[in-house]
């Protein structure tokens, strides 16, 4: 059937939406928003066309208007600037000043001159019109310098108006990304303007990519009045330490909180004694400085501002994080276990860990909090990095490898485990067939094994570190084989293995050939040999394995070509390792899996 304009369809302004919305200049920003996330825009050159096609249905008849318009409007992420496009008053003023650089392009400047003016009165249906536009805002992310003009007269008053008529400018706002004031009074008037009871996304940023001024505070105190029910909040900064008492507990609906510039000790303490008692708080990140002066300074004196806000009253108040179910942490094992004390959240599922220790033997102190009954039940996917100092196997102090075990500890006993990754730095993590089989027994549900050691660029050069002495153990083919088998639903598995001889290969043909059902089918990715590993593992004949392999594991890949095979299921490129490694028999046999 052909449908025509009068199609009841074409009036139903839920389908129109749904239509409208597959012409949205930045969709992954609207399916944020829709989900209460902080949405993540790039300037593209396909925005243009979206936007005209937008602005065209909006004028082609009244029951296109509203649903375009507000596909159009929602989401503004480069500042206030197409919201004076609205007004008929708004001129473009383009002067040729310099016509001797025209035949240079712009290599040498820009021959034009660009004015942004208003041009005449603004009459009411205009400001009708222009209020209509901004309602429909739900994302903004704006700055004092980019586009300047914006944020200066006579633009800032036409910004500043809704609030002196008792009225958020942008009355649905759900998310902002904005710059500290700085004090600034202005500053702060155009963000009081823009605060609305609707807005429940904020992310400030330091006006330079330095430090926040002592005024932050007074920004998130002034949000905490107009947005009451703020849900996620993001801090961020360049490479200062953050040093100063922040109001955070008293947004009491906190559902998610990231500070991305490092904190100093004391802050640290501090925050995790009053967040702890947030009844919503879900998701959690945080980084400790890591260095040491800068911690025995923040340790000597007072938090910045620690007696211009009032501390929240804890009474008949739930401690120990209790909604939390994310948390990403960074700090020396002393610190990071800090937390892990506190933490008495039985819904807590994911764990992003990044440790910087002396030895490698703290480790397991660290992840010992982890195991407690609560957490020990519930916790589903747990990323572990540490950085280990290497100046101990560069004095000959210390090896450079490590057993399992001063970790394995704590980890054996998170029977809920569904993924896990463990990445060493300067330390090379010891594996026995023991061990693995150990893994089989203890996480029985998992979907995701990766285990892999390496070192810093800076002393990838040095003599000590030569990752494949004897003294080093790693898993037979065969335990890992075994692994994948026992642990019926693991999808993933990147452990670097030991060499393969003609007898094991033997083995696992003979195994294969009695298998007359297929064990393992959830199986797809098995990288035994990571980075230079793949230069040094010998290998008998890798078309036998490859066939071994893939009538164990049917569904059994090779590293990819594309790089959405590696955002969507983790499957790495082939280019993830460089010419050398990839004319290895090692390689060959991974890719050989593709194609058997």
């Amino acid at each position: 059937m052909i449908m025509t304009s009068s199609h009841p369809a074409l009036t139903h302004p839920d389908i129109l939406r749904e239509v409208f919305q597959h012409l949205a200049p930045y969709p992954d920003a609207l399916d944020a928003l829709d989900t209460g996330y902080m949405p993540n825009t790039m300037p593209s050159e396909r925005v243009s066309v979206p936007r005209r096609c937008l602005v065209n249905a909006a004028l082609t008849c009244r029951a296109f208007a509203e649903p375009a318009s507000s596909v159009l409007w929602a989401v503004l992420p480069q500042g206030f600037g197409p919201l004076f496009y609205a007004l008929p008053a708004f001129k473009v003023v383009v002067t040729l000043e310099h016509p001797d650089l025209l035949l240079f392009g712009d290599f040498f400047g820009d021959p034009y001159r660009v004015e942004y003016a208003l041009q005449g009165e603004i009459s009411p249906d205009h400001w009708e019109r222009w209020r209509h536009c901004a309602s429909r805002v739900r994302y903004i992310r704006y700055s004092f310098n980019f586009p300047r003009w914006t944020v200066e007269e006579p633009f800032l008053s036409i910004l500043l108006r809704p609030a002196a008529e008792g009225r958020p400018l942008l009355p649905r706002l759900q998310a902002l990304n904005c710059p500290e004031t700085r004090g600034d009074p202005t500053q702060m008037s155009l963000l009081r303007s823009i605060m609305s009871p609707s807005l429940s996304t904020v992310s400030i940023n330091a006006y330079t990519p330095s430090a926040f001024s002592l005024h932050l505070a007074d920004d998130l105190e002034m949000m905490l009045h107009a947005a009451k029910h703020l849900r996620r909040l993001h801090i961020r900064s360049g490479y200062r330490v953050l040093h100063m008492h922040l109001p955070l507990a008293h947004f009491t609906h906190l559902r998610a909180l990231y500070i991305a510039p490092t904190v100093s000790l004391a802050l640290y303490q501090h925050l995790i004694h009053e967040l702890d008692a947030l009844p919503a708080l879900a998701e959690l990140s945080l980084a400790i400085d890591r260095d040491p002066s800068s911690a025995q300074a923040s340790a000597s004196r007072p938090l910045q501002g620690a007696n211009t806000h009032s501390h929240v009253d804890r009474t008949n108040a739930a401690e120990g994080f209790p909604s939390l179910w994310r948390l990403s942490i960074a700090g020396t094992p002393s610190e990071i276990s800090q937390i892990f004390v506190r933490a008495k959240s039985a819904v807590l599922r994911n764990v992003a860990i990044s440790s910087n220790q002396e030895t490698i033997w703290e480790v397991g102190a660290m992840l010992e909090p982890l195991v407690s009954a609560r957490i020990a039940s519930t916790l589903r996917k747990l990323f572990i990095s540490l950085e280990t100092d290497f100046r101990p196997v560069l004095d000959g102090a210390e090896p450079l490898h490590a057993p399992f075990r001063a970790i394995a500890g704590p980890l054996l006993s998170l029977g809920s485990l569904e993924d896990l990754e463990i990445i060493s730095w300067n330390r090379v993590l010891s594996i026995s067939d023991e061990e693995v089989s150990q893994m089989t027994a203890a996480w029985p549900r998992l979907r995701r094994l990766e285990i892999l050691s390496d070192v810093k660029d800076i002393f990838r050069e040095s003599d000590a570190w030569n990752p494949y002495v004897p003294d080093i153990l790693r898993p037979s083919l065969s335990a890992l084989v075994l692994l994948a088998e026992r642990c019926r639903s693991l999808e993933s598995l990147k452990i670097d293995m030991t060499d393969v001889s003609e007898d094991e290969l033997q083995r696992l043909e003979t195994r294969a050939a009695s298998v007359s059902f297929y064990l393992q089918d959830r199986l797809q990715l098995l990288i035994f040999a990571h980075g230079d590993r793949c230069l040094h593992l010998k290998l008998p004949d890798i078309e036998r394995l490859a066939r071994v392999l893939r009538r164990l594991f049917p569904m059994l890949e090779g590293p990819g070509e594309r790089s959405e095979d590696w955002i969507t299921r983790r499957r790495p490129m082939k280019h993830a390792w460089n010419s050398d490694q990839r004319d290895t028999e090692a390689f060959r046999l991974m890719e050989r899996l593709n194609e058997v």
